[in-house]
C-alpha cells in the first residue's frame, strides 16, 4: 500500500518490534483498521499494514475521505504524536517534516 505524504513524517517500529505486532495480528487478529484516503494512500497504520504483510493476514482498512491536506496533516500528527510513546527527537524530526 502506498504511504500519504503526511504520514511518512513518523518513524516506522523497529524489525523486532515489527515482528512482535506481526505476531500478535497472527494469534489475536487486526484490532485497529488501517486508515486510508480515497486514493488508497495510508493514513495511519502503516505499520500495521507492514505487520500484516509478515503474518500474511489481509488487512483490515477504513476509508477517511473529504480531508484537505493539511486535516490529513492534523489527523497523522494527533495520532501519531499525541497517542504514540515518541522521543522528544523523533516528535522534533516528525515536526519538521510535517513543516516541509
Amino acid at each position: 500500500m502506498e504511504w500519504h505524504p503526511a504520514a511518512k513524517a513518523f518513524p516506522m517500529m523497529e524489525d523486532s518490534q515489527l515482528q512482535e505486532l506481526a505476531d500478535d495480528i497472527r494469534r489475536n487478529g487486526q484490532h485497529v483498521d488501517i486508515e486510508v484516503d480515497e486514493h488508497g494512500r495510508i493514513i495511519d497504520g502503516r505499520n500495521r499494514s507492514a505487520a500484516c504483510a509478515i503474518a500474511q493476514v489481509e488487512p483490515r482498512t477504513r476509508t477517511v475521505s473529504g480531508l484537505s491536506f493539511d486535516e490529513v496533516k492534523e489527523r497523522c500528527w494527533s495520532l501519531n504524536v499525541m497517542q504514540r510513546m515518541l522521543t522528544k527527537s523523533q516528535r522534533d524530526a516528525a515536526a519538521v517534516k510535517m513543516a516541509s
